[in-house]
């Protein structure tokens, strides 16, 4: 039997009944920051509705530790960039999600958060248009 949920929020299959994938570019943060304060409305919603996805996701997956990859943009396209700034800040953005998780009643021994700075970018550096893919949360789900 094939159990799907409708959240909205696709797992990629990495490996058959052990390991899956969540990209997600729906989680918005402040400029620079891991804060959520200067929001509009609608990247509120959308930070919720993503949230509230996850979570039924990750509760359907009891069974499993989840590992929250924070990705940014490396813009200066330079090593120093990512090693100063972007791990860093994609850290406390990957925190931040864990503890939104926590705070909807994921446990916290399922969760570990981890920067990635401008590793693995979707986008080219050319490509200025799609910059903004780079800036995703990554959730690798693995059965224990």
């Amino acid at each position: 039997e094939n159990k799907k949920i409708k959240t909205g929020i696709q797992m990629i299959v990495v490996i058959p009944d052990k390991k899956w994938k969540i990209v997600v570019n729906t989680i918005h943060f402040d400029p620079d920051k891991a804060t959520f304060d200067r929001l509009t409305m609608t990247q509120r919603r959308e930070n919720n509705e993503t949230i509230d996805g996850l979570v039924m996701q990750l509760k359907a997956h009891p069974d499993c530790n989840v590992l929250i990859e924070g990705y940014a943009n490396n813009v200066t396209n330079t090593e120093r960039e990512d090693l100063e700034e972007l791990i860093p800040l994609s850290q406390e953005r990957a925190r931040a999600i864990l503890n939104q998780l926590i705070r909807k009643n994921i446990p916290e021994e399922m969760l570990t958060a981890k920067g990635m700075g401008g590793a693995n970018p979707i986008a080219k550096w050319e490509d200025k248009e799609n910059w903004w893919k780079n800036r995703r949360v990554e959730f690798v789900i693995e059965k224990k």
